[in-house]
């Protein structure tokens, strides 16, 4: 349970920076003003029970991170009251309770200290904090050389691993990859129904929404709205056109360090399995570029594997030229086994007609572990066709449907 009463805290910034010690003096003898105090919090009001999930919204330098460390004990408040009842596990910026120097092995065992994890049950965990994590032999390697993705993943796995009764997140899981948020966003609930308090943190409304049931909005420092979570990131977007805009920028760096986490984390697996070529076929697997609407369509995916891997997930993801998602066919989503594969490969899939009206079409890929949480490749974006226009085709839309007109006798 997190009860907070007229919670504030004041921080000092420094108008001027002094070079040297005569800057220094002569600025205090002329009593010129270099600090200024503010409050960075005030008078926040919440209570969550135990069980309770909560979300805290609010653009950048609102003080979300600011609540967080206090609630964890980091920094005291200067005024008000804060009544925090069970064990907290704090999951605040990336690298807090990490050694760059240590493995991840290793800064497992430094990081559960730094929870207050006893040895022993740091050890009864270590398998499931390692498997949750995904990284797998990269455990033994020093964290210096893990990309951003990485340290989060294990600084979520061991903080989700931790018998807590309060989980306080602070925007880590902008980071991961939408598979691993995917994970990560089911461990919230599957704590939660375990009794424990959640406290979420994120620039992602889409999650929270999700997620929390109630939702605090922080602007400048004050507690502006608590209440639905739908009525909160409404009045919170609506708020201002400028506010709007920051939100948008916002969404789109932490979706282009996601996006830079992937690539990261794909360079060091060094591709297990890698697509040789994508290649667009119509009758009798005649390569091809150009379709006509209701024409068929095989997709001839080539590929190599390093070493024995089982029943790899292959998924593809087809746009319009605008962006406009159409469809994203994958093996298992058809509950199609690919088996065992090693070495060269070919995978086909075949469409007997494309209901697709004419345009260019953007195709990505990516080929996943069999628990869909590791991508050995990827490729955004990396292939097109094209479906032209037909005599016979007079229809209008984004979709050639096959359809007859009846008067009924």
């Amino acid at each position: 349970m997190i009860a907070c009463q007229n919670l504030g805290i004041q921080f000092t910034r420094r108008h001027h920076r002094e070079q040297s010690l005569k800057d220094f003096v002569l600025h205090r003898l002329r009593r010129m003003d270099v600090e200024r105090k503010f409050w960075a919090l005030k008078e926040i009001d919440f209570t969550l029970p135990q069980g309770g999930v909560m979300g805290v919204i609010g653009t950048n330098g609102s003080g979300k991170s600011t609540l967080l460390k206090v609630l964890s004990g980091l920094l005291k408040p200067d005024e008000g009251a804060v009544d925090v009842q069970g064990r907290i596990a704090p999951l605040l910026e990336l690298g807090t309770g990490f050694e760059p120097s240590l493995s991840g092995a290793e800064n497992i065992y430094f990081n559960g200290a730094v929870l207050n994890m006893p040895r022993k049950e740091i050890a009864a965990n270590f398998n499931r904090i390692v498997d949750f994590s995904g990284l797998g032999d990269l455990i033994e390697t020093p964290l210096v050389h893990y990309s951003t993705g990485m340290a989060m993943r294990l600084g979520f796995s061991i903080a989700a691993h931790s018998p807590a009764d309060v989980l306080l997140i602070d925007e880590i899981l902008a980071v991961g990859d939408q598979v691993f948020q995917r994970r990560c966003l089911d461990k919230i609930n599957e704590l939660n129904g375990q009794g424990v308090s959640v406290l979420f943190v994120s620039h992602g409304l889409a999650q929270v929404k999700e997620l929390c049931k109630s939702v605090l909005w922080i602007h400048e420092g004050r507690q502006k709205f608590l209440g639905p979570a739908d009525e909160a990131t409404e009045r919170y977007l609506m708020h201002t056109d400028e506010n709007y805009r920051q939100i948008r920028e916002e969404q789109k760096r932490a979706e282009a360090a996601a996006e830079k986490a992937q690539k990261e984390r794909l360079d060091n697996k060094g591709k297990v399995v890698a697509t040789v070529g994508l290649t667009f076929c119509g009758e009798n697997l005649k390569p091809a570029d150009k379709f006509k609407p209701h024409d068929p369509l095989t997709i001839r995916w080539e590929y190599h594997a390093k070493k024995r891997v089982e029943n790899p997930i292959f998924g593809l993801a087809i746009h319009r030229e605008d962006g406009t998602h159409i469809c994203g066919p994958n093996t298992q989503d058809c509950r199609f086994s690919t088996g065992v594969i090693e070495g060269h490969g070919v995978l086909l899939l075949k469409m007997a007609s494309i209901p697709l009206s004419p345009g260019i079409y953007k195709v990505s890929l990516a080929i996943w572990d069999s628990t869909h949480t590791h991508a050995y490749d990827w490729g955004e974006l990396a292939y097109e066709f094209e479906v032209v226009s037909a005599s016979w085709y007079k229809h209008r839309g984004c979709v050639a449907m096959d359809y007859q007109w009846k008067i009924q006798s």
